[in-house]
């Protein structure tokens, strides 16, 4: 595969990442406006709808392994880091409130929240590993 500088590969991820991002912004507001107004109903539209909403959110996954791969060994290293300690923040705290959930401590949580807590968990992973600086990102 063809390596890119990491300044590079991050224009190429950025560049496909607003479209996902545009399309999840778009899917859910007006799929969750629809659902709201009774327009949609019925386990399969609702089924479509949830896969809707989580396909954009594939991409950005699909992208971040595309990042990964396009990038020096040691861009690889940090990048690969982060995800995975933004992995074992998000899995364990939910291993945690799923054992909450059982012993009947707390209610429900719903699990939609554990994607947008592993994104922010990477990033700040990646930030405190100060690698932004020596990869050439001048976030």
């Amino acid at each position: 595969m063809t390596k890119f500088t990491f300044k590079q590969a991050n224009q190429r991820y950025r560049r496909a990442f607003a479209p996902a991002m545009a399309a999840y912004s778009g899917i859910c507001l007006a799929g969750l406006a629809a659902f709201n107004n009774g327009l949609i109903e019925g386990p399969v539209a609702l089924t479509a709808l949830a896969a809707g909403i989580t396909a954009p959110i594939i991409v950005v996954f699909l992208l971040m392994l595309r990042f990964v791969e396009e990038t020096d060994e040691f861009t690889r290293l940090c990048q690969l880091r982060a995800i995975a300690q933004g992995a074992m923040v998000s899995l364990s705290l939910a291993f945690f409130l799923g054992f909450l959930q059982a012993l009947g401590v707390i209610g429900e949580v719903l699990a939609l929240w554990f994607v947008p807590l592993f994104f922010a968990a990477w990033g700040i992973a990646f930030f405190l590993s100060g690698q932004t600086n020596k990869t050439g990102e001048t976030e």
